[in-house]
């Protein structure tokens, strides 16, 4: 029995320890270096805010080895489910280095009964973040957005235009989206939240005109109210 819990407790601190490992190298990896969005081609020539909104956001580290984007909501960083992983703690390290430790106090995985959420809502533990808390939308409504997030783990900014589908919003922008930006948030011209990228999930309907691809899938800020009021 003795040498059984000992294999155990072995296996556990190696487990520990691979976390810790996996988790340092996709951090360090991430803040090195800078990578700009490609522009999408043919070029956008959608609607843009006359002025990018104000936000401030945060990467997102789960402990096994995926990144993503976050940001504040009454006092919450909200980002994908698939970005937070199965592990129910996340790295998070704002635009400014600050670093902080979340624990995830709910999630909403991709059903197509439900409709399309591939959301988290993370409490900060420690409250260091400087992070934006954005007001939500009323409704989601076809306009010209703008997101802010951390594609391949690097700060880019991005303007476009937002179209509501039945079960979630498609989005036309002047950058490509890829992944690392996943959970950004999709603000409109006021700074008020429609909705979350989600770049793992199924792919929006192509519309004539657009530049719409597999990444331009957005979860409508009605799903974001609705796992928001299951923590409040």
């Amino acid at each position: 029995m003795a040498r059984f819990f000992g294999a155990v407790s072995r296996f556990a601190i190696f487990m520990l320890v691979s976390l810790i490992v996996v988790t340092a190298f996709t951090i360090i990896v991430s803040m090195a270096g800078h990578t700009e969005m490609r522009r999408t081609l043919p070029l956008y020539e959608g609607p843009v805010c006359a002025a990018p909104p104000k936000i401030a956001v945060t990467r997102v580290f789960n402990l096994t080895g995926g990144q993503g984007t976050g940001f504040g909501v009454d006092g919450f960083v909200v980002s994908n489910a698939h970005v937070v992983g199965i592990v129910p703690l996340v790295v998070m390290i704002d635009e400014n280095g600050r670093l902080d430790l979340g624990w995830v106090r709910a999630k909403a995985d991709f059903d197509t009964r439900s409709g399309y959420a591939d959301l988290a809502v993370i409490e900060p533990l420690f409250g260091s973040l400087s992070v934006t808390d954005l007001p939500l939308a009323d409704e989601s409504r076809t306009e010209a957005v703008y997101t802010r997030g951390f594609p391949k783990g690097s700060l880019n900014s991005t303007f476009g235009v937002q179209v509501p589908m039945s079960t979630r919003n498609a989005l036309d922008t002047d950058r490509v989206v890829t992944s690392g930006a996943s959970g950004s948030p999709v603000v409109n011209c006021n700074g008020e939240l429609t909705g979350v990228i989600a770049t793992q999930a199924p792919s929006a309907p192509r519309l004539p005109g657009t530049h719409l691809r597999m990444d331009n899938g957005v979860v409508q800020v009605e799903q974001v109210a609705a796992l928001l009021r299951t923590v409040k």
